[in-house]
């Protein structure tokens, strides 16, 4: 029982003579929660996508099924990026992104669709979108991409606004 008295009295002083580390637990800037708004029409694609992406990112999603929705969500709450579908009613895709451009928004945008007509991509490019992705393909590797396009797709545009 001495010995054992003994292991543990230099023990507690071996700790007591550590000197304190402190460690910074708070997030760096690219650890930061990015605000993303999903726009597709279809409700439950909609919830899937949100519950994929947020299994391994540190996103914080919200979500709606028009572009009229996106719109009044956007004057409530700042967004870092923008992942809309293109086939939609009443406001497509494009119309989304070039009604946003009109209104000189310059948010990261990004087009996640099913379609892969080279025009659509084309126009979405030179309407300003940041990206293209196609929803067809395998989900980790579909979900992959989009979650490093809208991780990059913020860091190149907020870089861009740093003061040089």
């Amino acid at each position: 029982m001495n010995r054992e008295h003994t292991s543990k009295e230099m023990s507690l002083q071996e700790t007591e003579s550590t000197p304190y580390v402190a460690i910074n637990l708070a997030p760096s800037d690219k650890e930061k929660c990015l605000r993303i708004l999903l726009v597709d029409d279809d409700p439950c694609f909609l919830e899937a996508s949100k519950q994929i992406l947020l299994m391994q990112n540190n996103f914080k999603i919200d979500t709606t099924t028009s572009v009229d929705e996106a719109f009044e969500k956007m004057e409530k709450q700042t967004y870092d990026a923008v992942v809309s579908d293109y086939e939609m009613p009443l406001k497509d895709g494009l119309d989304f992104l070039k009604e946003l451009r009109e209104r000189k928004t310059e948010i990261s945008f990004i087009l996640f669709t099913g379609r892969g007509r080279e025009e659509v991509v084309v126009k979405a490019l030179n309407l300003g979108a940041n990206r293209y992705i196609s929803k067809i393909g395998s989900p980790e590797t579909v979900y992959s991409e989009l979650a490093d396009a809208i991780k990059k797709t913020v860091e190149r545009k907020k870089s861009k606004q740093l003061p040089v």
